[in-house]
């Protein structure tokens, strides 16, 4: 019987391999110095997303993660739906916390492909985050209703974990909704160099980096305001 089946399963007594297996793994997403991980999960699933791809000019027309690059294998297909599968799992963000703890104590992406599911999905990424002061976390989102049910019922977020909220289409200025003013966001812009420069706004420039982020990590920084990334 597998491991996530049985239970007697401990996220803090078990073997990182039987973690891995319970929630279907991380990823090292950047090399080097500075390494990143991060937990996609299949973009299929994203509720606003898949909406979105439909719809010439959006920020989801020619989405990276929904059948590009290394995603359009089958075996990357596969892991990202058994990391769906495993969120609703009792030890989910328990085991979460292990793993980032043992691979990555300084940065962690959630979702490079894929979005919250829904409220307790996002309950349980909060709850790592709290388990985790030392860990900076960033989280891409355009699931804005989550995101108000939250602050209704919960309250703030922690200031380790940037949601971050990204346009619905290109070359938009930073997305603004009710009730979530404060939060950070993003845009895509068609052309480099070329952005919305509003207070606190930011150009990625991991083009010039060969899509690396290298030593920038404004992305995980609630202080930058605005992150603009270039259409690829």
């Amino acid at each position: 019987m597998l491991v996530q089946l049985t239970k007697r399963f401990d996220p803090y007594e078990s073997t990182l391999g039987a973690c891995k297996e319970y929630v279907g793994g991380i990823s090292q997403v950047s090399k080097g110095e500075r390494a990143w991980y991060s937990a996609s999960v299949t973009a299929l699933s994203c509720r606003i997303g898949s909406r979105l791809r439909g719809v010439e000019g959006s920020s989801c027309f020619k989405c990276y993660a929904f059948n590009r690059g290394n995603y359009r294998y089958p075996v990357v297909k596969q892991a990202q739906q058994r990391r769906l599968e495993a969120i609703s799992r009792p030890h989910w963000a328990a085991t979460m916390t292990r793993l980032i703890s043992h691979y990555s104590d300084e940065y962690f992406r959630w979702h490079d492909s894929g979005d919250i599911v829904d409220l307790t999905h996002l309950i349980k990424i909060v709850q790592v985050a709290n388990n985790l002061p030392d860990t900076l976390f960033w989280l891409p989102t355009r699931e804005t209703n989550t995101l108000r049910a939250y602050r209704e019922q919960i309250g703030a977020f922690p200031t380790n974990l940037a949601v971050r909220i990204s346009a619905y289409m290109v070359d938009t200025a930073p997305p603004r909704f009710s009730g979530l003013l404060d939060l950070p966001t993003s845009t895509i812009n068609k052309t480099k160099g070329e952005h919305y420069k509003t207070k606190g706004s930011i150009e990625c420039k991991a083009y010039t980096r060969g899509g690396a982020c290298g030593p920038c990590r404004a992305c995980w920084d609630v202080r930058v305001s605005n992150v603009s990334y270039p259409q690829h």
